[in-house]
């Protein structure tokens, strides 16, 4: 067992950018053992070695650049435990519950290909319904970012239903300007869900604080100085999972 800052680490294993992490020799024996977690992406080969990267509540990504006061939610709009977490962290950020100064932002969880026409076909948990909604959210954040907190509020009452404009209303946003960019959302929502993808995120919600500090789910998140009053979840620990 070594600790990530440790020399020995640094010497032998400077690739290694998350922690806690488990590091096996990849002799033909292990990789026979964990031959369906491999190919379950359980398991990453990495030259000589197979790799499976704790991430059951938390860990650190020592390598990535630092975020000062910043906070990542990773979601999937339609996930009924994600939905709570935004509404707990988004409601105490109105309420002054959160370090001062915090800047939220949310990101989604998902796939995206390109198909033989150039396109983009999107894969969501909960289907079409979610990864439309994971586009138009991401757009409203972006172009109109003071009024995204107060539409995912208000379209979190009713996330299921298809009537994403009476949301948009209530916040001061456009429908038409939303439905105009929709192909400029899927593509934000193709490179976020990369980027999402890139640091092995698969639950929602999950959380980054300061850009290194990853978290899984409100209850470990509420346990970091300075979300102590964030409202407890309803169901501590729960969350939807694409893998």
């Amino acid at each position: 067992m070594l600790d990530y800052g440790a020399p020995e680490r640094a010497a032998k294993f400077s690739w290694l950018d998350f922690a806690p992490s488990y590091v096996l020799a990849a002799t033909p024996e292990a990789k026979s053992k964990f031959e369906a977690e491999i190919k379950a992406g359980l398991f990453k080969e990495n030259g000589a070695f197979l790799v499976y990267e704790d991430r059951a509540r938390g860990g650190l990504y020592a390598a990535r650049a630092a975020r000062e006061n910043v906070l990542e939610l990773f979601v999937m709009s339609q996930c009924p435990y994600g939905v709570m977490a935004e509404n707990s962290v988004f409601e105490s950020g109105k309420n002054s519950l959160l370090p001062a100064g915090l800047k939220l932002e949310v990101h989604f969880i998902g796939e995206a290909r390109k198909n033989d026409k150039n396109e983009w076909d999107f894969s969501s948990l909960h289907g079409e319904a979610e990864w439309q909604e994971d586009a138009r959210q991401l757009f409203i954040s972006r172009r109109f970012p003071e009024k995204f907190a107060a539409y995912l509020l208000e379209r979190n009452r009713e996330i299921s239903s298809p009537d994403w404009e009476k949301a948009a209303k209530a916040a001061g946003v456009d429908p038409a300007a939303v439905a105009a960019g929709f192909e400029e959302a899927k593509d934000m929502l193709a490179g976020d869900f990369a980027a999402t993808s890139g640091l092995g995120i698969t639950t929602s919600p999950s959380f980054l604080l300061d850009g290194r500090d990853f978290k899984v789910g409100i209850s470990e998140l509420s346990k970091a100085p300075g979300f102590e009053k964030l409202p407890p979840p309803g169901q501590p620990g729960a969350g939807c999972n694409s893998k």
